[in-house]
């Protein structure tokens, strides 16, 4: 015990204050460079050069002598294949000294570059101009910025607009937002290789989904054919939306939540007489993809409620997983379709069963107990 006090005095008593500067200096240092390769390939070159350093101690302690005097003659070299390696790096890094590495945008800020994004997405989609545009967040899009055309500049509404108008000379192609900057136009991204896509997306929305199935961006689609909005985050796309949901959605993704809106069950209602509402699959997607599915009906002519108020004319129909009972789709055609559609519209969000549907007591005699019925009628 006393030998490890001493130890520990003589180790503090030689413990300068310039020691510990020193220490500070190079975890910044390394910190720094790691935030400058982060989201680049030369993050995978240097996990590269680390193999072949963890190699060559192997190599010494098997007296593997071949593979140790090739490793040590690379190594050799070290410094010089640093510097072939890693010259755009390099450069990058010593056209940033005397900057803070560690300024990110405030929250005010970012609430105005998301304002001018969506304003911007409102605009094209009226004018049914395509626009592609991507946002950074924690994994970097260097690789793709470095390759586009270098901009630079504020975030605003009239810039993406020139931007994308057809008579630019930088259109074709994204804008990759980075650091609250429009960074770089006329990137291009991988298009996604999902043979379960929809045919009729174009190559933007294939270059935003390809994007997103390699990293953690955010992409924003503008149709140039419908004047849609869509938005592509982690392999997935949410189309069809308007402005005040886009933004809604953007806040949620670059907050590091989840989207709120699940689009698999939004229910779709045409107020015609009779009312015709909808949400989820219908049959022939079922039987395209194969699915083994079961069907429940139940007609208004034998609902009590509709009966006495001559409400008769109309028809509810579940879809339900075989094996399961987990409901897939419903389809209502009658009178206050709209409201009727509600409760499985949260059934499916909670991921319940036509059982637990049927199951649960509805008011009688009312016009919900229709849908109970067609869960009846699926469970057989």
């Amino acid at each position: 015990m006393e030998s490890l006090i001493t130890a520990l005095d003589s180790f503090f008593s030689d413990f300068w204050w310039k020691d510990v500067l020193d220490i500070l200096a190079v975890a910044f240092i390394l910190y720094w460079t790691l935030l400058l390769i982060r989201g680049t390939r030369a993050l995978q070159m240097v996990f590269g050069l680390v193999v072949l350093g963890a190699g060559y101690l192997l190599a010494q302690g098997a007296e593997m002598s071949t593979l140790v005097w090739i490793l040590e003659n690379f190594l050799g070299s070290i410094v010089l294949v640093i510097v072939i390696l890693f010259q755009n790096e390099i450069r990058h890094a010593l056209a940033l000294v005397g900057t803070n590495p560690l300024t990110g945008s405030n929250p005010s800020e970012q609430r105005r570059v998301l304002d001018e994004i969506v304003r911007a997405a409102g605009s094209l989609s009226n004018r049914r101009i395509g626009a592609l545009v991507a946002l950074e967040r924690s994994t970097g899009l260097k690789n793709y910025i470095q390759k586009g055309t270098g901009i630079d500049a504020a975030v605003s509404k009239d810039l993406l607009m020139s931007i994308f108008m057809p008579f630019s000379p930088i259109h074709d192609g994204a804008v990759v937002i980075s650091g609250g900057k429009i960074a770089a136009a006329q990137v291009f991204f991988p298009l996604t290789l999902n043979p379960r896509l929809e045919k009729i997306l174009g190559t933007r929305h294939r270059a935003a989904l390809g994007l997103t199935e390699e990293t953690d961006a955010v992409v924003i689609v503008v149709s140039e054919e419908t004047g849609k909005i869509s938005l592509a985050c982690e392999g997935r796309i949410y189309s069809r939306l308007e402005p005040d949901e886009l933004k809604r959605l953007l806040e949620k993704l670059l907050a590091g939540e989840n989207g709120h809106v699940d689009y698999k069950t939004v229910p779709g209602v045409v107020y015609t007489d009779p009312e015709i509402a909808s949400v989820g699959q219908i049959e022939e997607d079922l039987k395209e993809a194969g699915v083994d599915y079961i069907t429940g009906k139940f007609s208004f002519m034998a609902n009590s409620r509709a009966r006495s108020t001559g409400e008769t004319d109309g028809i509810v129909k579940v879809l339900a997983e075989a094996t399961t009972g987990r409901i897939l789709g419903a389809h209502i055609v009658g009178a206050h379709g709209g409201d009727l559609i509600a409760e499985l519209v949260l059934a499916m969000t909670k991921g319940a069963t036509v059982e637990d549907v049927a199951r649960t007591c509805h008011a009688h005699p009312a016009m919900g107990e229709a849908v109970k019925e067609a869960c009846l009628d699926a469970l057989g």
